[in-house]
């Protein structure tokens, strides 16, 4: 999977997020083999679909296409990037189908592709963005996962409450920052940045202050300050 590095949002701001984004430039959330992105090497069919996707030009054909031969991290990145398809009647009305597994609707789907927690919190991140409104299940179902074993899951979870914003999911954040993952970690201070909330900001600096000044997670805490909360630097620093 190729990564696809994109601006953090500033506040007012919702950017499209593609779950394959370097975690503020530390690396891709989900692990991958090297040989994508070096000179002479083949576009995976994955990413060649993803980028329809972000672009806006994939067809009904090129998603179905992606989730019955893509890998759960490929899948999991396609339903994020749908996001920006969002006004599209026959991609809300697919996402839909998918959560509530209308398999008559869709029977050319590879159902059990869905099944991984790793898909379906991508999906459920997915859909609670774009009906913001009666999205209490698919935020129930993301937090349920929180303690799942697989760290990927984790991770998913981590970006997915990050964009979603609530207050009250700082503290599962925030322990995900100490998690024995890198990806998790890695993951959470992410959707710490994409909070844009001072309350993130207040805790990301609590954070840095806990590692080790020259550690991995200091380096990458730096740069969620830097790149995430910049403005609310200046605005704090100017009142």
């Amino acid at each position: 999977m190729s990564a696809i590095l994109l601006r953090l949002p500033r506040a007012g701001c919702w950017v499209p997020m593609v779950l394959v984004l370097q975690c503020l430039y530390a690396g891709p959330v989900f692990p991958q083999a090297p040989q994508h992105g070096q000179p002479g090497a083949p576009i995976a069919q994955a990413d060649i679909i993803l980028a329809k996707i972000v672009s806006g030009r994939a067809s009904l054909d090129d998603i179905k296409s992606g989730l019955r031969t893509g890998k759960s991290g490929d899948i999991a990145n396609m339903l994020h990037a749908l996001y920006v398809m969002r006004d599209s009647l026959i991609i809300r009305k697919l996402l839909h189908s998918m959560w509530y597994e209308r398999r008559d609707l869709h029977p050319d789907i590879a159902w059990h592709r869905l099944q991984s927690p790793v898909v379906r919190v991508a999906l459920a991140s997915t859909l609670n963005r774009i009906l913001r409104g009666n999205t209490r299940e698919f935020l129930d179902y993301i937090r349920g996962q929180k303690d799942h074993e697989i760290f990927l899951v984790r991770s998913q979870v981590a970006v997915a409450l990050g964009i979603n914003g609530e207050l009250q999911d700082i503290d599962i954040l925030s322990a995900y920052v100490l998690d024995e993952s890198d990806h998790v970690a890695k993951s959470a201070v992410t959707g710490l940045a994409f909070m844009y909330r001072p309350q993130a900001r207040d805790e990301l600096v609590r954070l840095l202050e806990l590692q080790p000044d020259d550690s991995k997670r200091a380096h990458l805490i730096r740069q969620a300050l830097l790149h995430a909360y910049d403005r609310v630097h200046e605005q704090v620093e100017n009142q």
